[in-house]
Order: structure tokens, then sequence, then C-alpha cells
């Protein structure tokens, strides 16, 4: 599964529900599997492990299937399986990350995004989310360090500005919360929600 998918369905509702863009500009568009086609996968994918129980690439896509069906849990240990029998690239630990953050274990979702970012160092993407991450953990000035690294590899990421507008807010940076949550309210109008919640006056 393509990272510009996962970053479709990702939303932060804990916080003040900013959601990520839709695609990662660069990224090709990914394709949603309906829950069928997704349960279908899954179901081709036990068939596949009952012959081949230590493929590495079938534990990642049936994790992908189950990742879309919300069922986290599971696509976590599919994922760690993965990652196991040597199928662990950084979109392996980037989409676990991401069912980290969805089951709320934040430090592993914050180490799963320091293994991609070795991986795939210049993935703004992967940034992005472990900003996220440190959002969530209160840690917000290492937050803001990630999102300027995220912004610096790419200026049209919206959750990049979004997020960091919450971390500057949390950290009594007024001027410069508005200023990010304005900018990401212009990339993607969703944001505004986000803009009226921690830039009041």
């Amino acid at each position: 599964m393509k990272r510009s998918f996962l970053a479709c369905f990702f939303s932060l509702a804990l916080l003040a529900s900013p959601t990520f863009a839709q695609t990662t500009p660069g990224d090709e568009p990914a394709k949603k599997l309906s829950s069928a086609d997704a349960r279908h996968e899954i179901r081709a994918c036990d068939d596949l492990l009952k012959d081949k129980p230590y493929d590495g690439l079938t534990f990642k896509r049936r994790a992908d299937a189950r990742i879309q069906l919300k069922d986290y849990k599971d696509a976590i240990e599919d994922y760690t399986k993965a990652v196991q029998l040597k199928a662990g690239d950084a979109d392996v630990y980037y989409n676990r990350a991401l069912a980290y953050l969805k089951t709320k274990e934040y430090k592993k979702a914050l180490a799963d995004c320091t293994t991609a970012i070795r991986l795939r160092p210049d993935d703004a993407g992967i940034y992005t989310l472990r900003g996220v991450a440190r959002v969530m953990m209160f840690d917000n000035r290492n937050a803001i360090n990630d999102f300027n690294k995220a912004l610096a590899f790419n200026t049209q990421l919206a959750e990049a500005y979004e997020y960091r507008g919450i971390a500057y807010a949390s950290i009594n940076k007024r001027d410069e919360a508005r200023a990010d949550l304005t900018k990401a309210t212009e990339m993607n109008p969703e944001a505004a929600k986000t803009l009226r919640q921690y830039c009041k006056n």
C-alpha cells in the first residue's frame, strides 16, 4: 500500500480533527480497495501463507488490506511479521506507525518513523508523521523540528503546516500558530476547523 493512500484515511480526531492531505505531492495516487476487495485480498493472502508461511511480502500485503478495514491490531501483527522476515522497507515502518497512532501507541509510532527516516531520509511525509506522533506525546518543540524538516523537502504539505500550527499554539507561540494554520487553510479548507479552535482571538 502506498503512503499516499494511508494519508487519506488517517484523521486525528484525538486533537482538533486535522486531516492528512489526499496525496503527498510527487506520489502516485494510490487505489483504495473496497471493503469487499480488501477482505478478498486477506483471504488470498491467507491461502498463500498456507503454502509459504515465511513469505514476508505476503504478510505485508495482508497488513495493507487489514489497515484499509481499520483492523489496526492485526495489521500491526502482520507488519511486525514482515519485519521479522526481512520484508521491512520504509513503507512497512511508515504504515505500522500509522496503525500505532490509531491504537494510541505513540512511542512505538515514533520509533517506527525514526526507522523509516533512516531508510528513506529525504521523505517529507515520514517527518510529518513523526511530528504528529510527537504532538500526541506533547513533545511540541521536537515536533516543530520535524515539521520544519518536512517542509524543507516539500513546501506543499498542508498537514505539516496544520500540525506545526497546533504545536506552536501548544507552546503559546500564537503568531506562528496563526500563520501556519492560515496557510494550511488556504491549501486545505478543512483545516479551517483547526484554525478556529487554536486561534480563537
